[in-house]
């Protein structure tokens, strides 16, 4: 009945409890799963004194790939058919 779900995350309690249901759904209805997380850079632009947009750019990228990384690793432990997606609002250019 279902074919496909979608489960957005990020590092907070309640996200990690609605990826593993999510998990346990797809599993249970060998369904595809689609696991996202989103980034907003457009706070970097705004300037603030004392922070390098291109680090901290570059630092909210790796965790968010780490993030998605590991969701997508604990999907394939329960053989759930899955792909992750990052959703970048903006990207720094210097």
């Amino acid at each position: 009945m279902f074919k496909r779900i979608l489960v957005p995350i990020d590092s907070s309690k309640a996200a990690k409890l609605a990826l593993t249901k999510a998990i346990e759904f797809c599993h249970e209805h060998k369904a595809k799963l689609r696991i996202v997380h989103a980034v907003d850079y457009i706070a970097l632009s705004a300037g603030v004194e004392g922070i390098d947009a291109d680090v901290m750019h570059s630092e909210l990228k790796a965790a968010a790939d780490k993030l998605l990384k590991n969701a997508k690793i604990k999907a394939e432990k329960k053989k759930v058919k899955v792909d992750v997606q990052l959703i970048e609002s903006f990207k720094i250019t210097s």
